[in-house]
């Protein structure tokens, strides 16, 4: 037999040379490698909108008001408090006392002002200024 046994020594020879310098056949341990992966986010066009806030005056000028009631729900201090009128943590303003409510301009310090009034008196229109805003 030509090669028969040279054949055999020679495969044996080069897997055991293969496997000790591992110059290209991959072990059985290589072949349980996980490669890099990211699965797919799904996606929507719905569900982005918030409950609204229910922000805004709650008792206009002239209206009566008892200790405790709620007049505006606002962000920030568009309106600020006067006599008779209290603020919460939120900037929620609030009657101290019984009355009626009054809105106001104060120039002096450029704001809207609420105050509780004792006696019941015609709101009037009050111009509030433009912002200056630049």
């Amino acid at each position: 037999m030509v090669g028969g046994p040279f054949e055999i020594r020679l495969k044996s020879m080069s897997l055991a040379f293969l496997r000790c310098f591992n110059l290209g056949l991959p072990s059985p341990a290589l072949g349980l490698v996980r490669h890099a992966s990211k699965k797919s986010g799904g996606s929507t066009k719905n569900g982005r909108d918030s409950m609204s806030k229910r922000l805004g005056v709650k008792k206009f000028g002239g209206e009566a008001v008892i200790a405790g009631n709620i007049i505006i729900r606002q962000r920030g201090t568009k309106y600020h408090p006067s006599t008779g009128v209290g603020m919460g943590k939120d900037h929620t303003l609030f009657a101290t006392r019984d009355g009626y409510v009054r809105f106001w301009w104060n120039t002096p310090l450029k704001r809207q002002e609420v105050s509780i009034n004792q006696n019941r008196e015609r709101q009037r229109r009050v111009a509030v200024p433009a912002s200056t805003d630049a």
